[in-house]
């Protein structure tokens, strides 16, 4: 059973200073429970779709110029669209990683963290206040690069078996239609039941954990298509993978992460990243990244 369409929450009449807001409906909080995962069409507004594709587009500007500067990319001229730029760079862009954190980390990553639709959904799961994880994801899936295809694992073995008695929700959000093509993801019904499985560091070139002891039954796997604006909501037991991307364009994505207020053995930063809490203010921006990049 996968719930995709979100249903208003019964309310009091709204006033000019409290926004109405939409909470999980039932079935979805009854995908979440039993399946493991939620899909969530249209809560991510254009407008922040792309901002996040020009904070892409910044950086892999800057990369692609680095690039051209030690003659890496010969083949790539100046004049050649971003994103056939980047796909056309091929091997030399795997110096700079399979995830673009800290060069997309801004307002753009944090207005996102912040789209109201989507922190509805989260507040229906985490109740008594919103945190933003510091642990995200700005994947730029190259064409054929084994780099970023990730296999199947559990979130909780790269935060920690102590979290895996917590509740660490993922928001993955494509930022171009995705299909199995081009590498979108793949769940396993269910699977969030089994409790954390060992892990192992895969022998790919991504060095990612996996699952040891092998891959899900194919009647539990689901391939979950979907559209900028899109999410997708999950757990951190939750077994999921990402297919490798066949097409020849990049697949460009973002992952989120969110945990309840005062969780603090699942929070990577010194202090919490308030993204809506009943009882303290909200983080802001400059907030955020004084604790993303303490050094500057």
């Amino acid at each position: 059973m996968i719930a995709t369409d979100a249903e208003p929450a019964a309310a009091a009449a709204p006033t000019a200073c409290v926004p109405s807001r939409r909470n999980l409906s039932l079935a979805q909080l009854r995908s979440f429970s039993e399946d493991g995962f939620v899909v969530l069409r249209n809560v991510i507004p254009p407008h922040l779709i792309a901002g996040m594709r020009s904070a892409f587009s910044r950086a892999g500007s800057r990369m692609l110029t680095q690039l051209r500067a030690e003659g890496m990319i010969p083949g790539v001229g100046m004049d050649q669209p971003f994103e056939s730029g980047i796909a056309a760079a091929g091997d030399a862009m795997k110096r700079f990683g399979r995830s673009w954190r800290q060069e997309i980390a801004g307002p753009e990553l944090y207005d996102l963290h912040r789209a109201p639709l989507l922190v509805d959904a989260m507040e229906s799961l985490l109740p008594h206040g919103v945190c933003a994880h510091p642990i995200y994801n700005a994947r730029p899936k190259l064409p054929n690069h084994a780099l970023t295809t990730v296999p199947w694992h559990q979130d909780s073995a790269y935060f920690g078996a102590h979290t895996a008695q917590k509740s660490i929700i993922t928001a993955w959000l494509p930022l171009v239609p995705v299909d199995a093509a081009n590498g979108c993801l793949q769940v396993a019904l269910g699977s969030h039941r089994y409790g954390l499985m060992p892990h192992h560091t895969e022998s790919g070139e991504g060095q990612f954990l996996e699952i040891t002891g092998g891959d899900p039954r194919p009647d539990v796997v689901v391939t979950i298509e979907m559209m900028p604006g899109d999410a997708l909501v999950f757990g951190n037991l939750l077994w999921h993978r990402s297919l490798p991307n066949r097409s020849d364009h990049v697949r460009w994505s973002v992952d989120l992460r969110f945990h309840s207020q005062g969780d603090r053995d699942v929070n990577g930063y010194q202090r919490e990243w308030i993204v809506r809490s009943p009882t303290r203010r909200e983080s802001s921006c400059e907030e955020w990244l004084a604790q993303e990049f303490p050094a500057r």
